[in-house]
């Protein structure tokens, strides 16, 4: 087992315990919710991820099929990639930490340009309300 611990960009050690605790426990809201992110990590561990080689987002009135695909791919795999790696730190199964590997090391390797245009918010977690959580730096 890796003893190495990631600095915890979104939930730190204490957070992720409590976590543990809440799923264990089966706390209300807590595992209803946790059930969800659970079912996402398991569909989540035969979608292949979906990266571009240029990173070039065409206006959402100049070319929405391409906008929305391009947008919704990478969103479909940060998303993915996040759920899987809290499904690793909540049930120590490694599969889920290979698959957010595999998301975040496909998009490392393929994407060639554009990158330096990514806005912050692209990296941070979308909890549907518009509020910035965080980016990986």
């Amino acid at each position: 087992k890796n003893s190495w611990k990631h600095s915890s960009v979104f939930l730190n050690e204490s957070r992720i315990d409590k976590l543990k605790h809440l799923v264990a426990s089966k706390t209300e809201p807590n595992y209803a919710a946790w059930l969800r992110v659970k079912k996402n990590c398991d569909e989540g561990l035969s979608v292949e991820p979906s990266p571009v080689e240029k990173w070039a987002i065409p206006g959402f009135y100049d070319g929405r099929d391409a906008h929305e695909k391009l947008v919704e791919g990478l969103h479909r795999d940060t998303t993915l990639a996040y759920e899987e790696a809290l499904c690793y730190r909540i049930l120590d199964d490694s599969r889920y930490a290979k698959q957010s590997i595999k998301i975040i090391n496909a998009w490392a390797s393929t994407l060639k340009d554009g990158y330096e245009t990514f806005d912050e918010r692209v990296f941070c977690t979308d909890d549907r309300r518009g509020r910035f959580i965080g980016t990986f730096n």
